[in-house]
């Protein structure tokens, strides 16, 4: 397309006050020009310069789930003491399929890796009212949180040194695992008034399976995911000098920290102003990395007012 060639039937107009705007519809554009998100010629001769080959991916995950609870709700030492304790299952599989480009975003050929991961969270909460004001909380869990969609692509790139002949490639890993940490917390609360809070809190969490990138060297194509149709005479066999992802980086990383929380609502000011409140907070967090590579020990502070 030029300058001066028209756009109708490939774009939308949007209208405001403020004036009108186009927005472009590539599925239309590309039907209309034949073309698509790649940079080398079709087999037919067609083709243009269209250097985003790099985000061409897809990525699904297909999770399978069930969980069970128990609830309580009674008396201790003439206290009511109520809160629940639960698990939950999980199996997920993991699947990406993304474009290997070169040097120029060449397209060089697709990847399709395969993930797979499974697991069982349990969790319990517990409060024991000490007063009808005044709480006493504990909570003990295991929870997840799956990787960026980043990380899982497939996509990646790939390229020869003409001069030594060095081979070099990389690509997300659909095979990453979750983080996963296991925390506890502690808390007691004050409740006064009708909207009011009083609260100090300590927790620690032990978190696993952090995400970092790896270089690994004379790895084979059929190893590293990669299809060896992105180099000329490449085969399943023949090996990638440098060869890099993304892994789940072994350790355990600890989270310490202390929170102090207040809330209050101005119902002793005149109307309308009854109505406006205040929440301050402060937090102490301590921060503890630990992997093959190095150890961080980081202390923060936050306030809100």
């Amino acid at each position: 397309m030029t300058r001066g060639t028209p756009v109708a039937g490939i774009t939308t107009v949007f209208k405001n006050s403020l004036g009108s705007w186009l927005v472009g519809d590539f599925d239309k554009a590309f039907a209309k020009y034949n073309e698509y998100h790649r940079l080398e010629a079709t087999p037919g001769g067609r083709g243009g310069m269209i250097q985003d080959i790099e985000q061409v991916f897809t990525t699904t995950e297909k999770t399978k789930s069930a969980y069970a609870q128990l609830d309580w709700n009674g008396q201790l030492f003439g206290m009511t003491a109520r809160g629940n304790v639960g698990v939950r299952g999980y199996d997920t599989d993991v699947r990406s399929i993304g474009w290997i480009q070169g040097d120029n975003y060449a397209y060089l050929g697709t990847a399709d890796v395969k993930g797979q991961y499974s697991g069982v969270l349990p969790a319990m909460n517990a409060v024991l009212e000490l007063t009808p004001e005044v709480l006493l909380r504990f909570a003990a869990s295991q929870n997840l949180n799956r990787p960026d969609m980043g990380s899982l692509a497939a996509q990646g790139s790939a390229s020869q040194d003409e001069a030594g002949g060095k081979i070099t490639a990389s690509r997300g890993n659909p095979n990453l695992k979750p983080y996963k940490d296991n925390t506890l917390d502690a808390a007691v609360e004050y409740y006064f008034g009708k909207a009011g809070l009083l609260s100090a809190s300590v927790y620690k969490k032990w978190i696993t399976n952090f995400i970092g990138s790896q270089t690994a060297e004379n790895i084979s194509f059929a190893d590293a995911g990669v299809p060896p149709s992105v180099l000329t005479g490449a085969t399943p066999s023949t090996i990638i000098d440098e060869f890099s992802t993304p892994i789940n980086v072994a350790g355990t990383n600890t989270v310490t920290g202390a929170e102090l929380a207040a809330q209050s609502q101005f119902s002793f000011l005149p109307a309308p102003f009854d109505h406006l409140g205040a929440v301050a907070e402060f937090q102490l967090c301590r921060c503890r990395r630990e992997d093959h590579w190095h150890l961080e020990d980081e202390l923060q502070r936050d306030a809100l007012l």
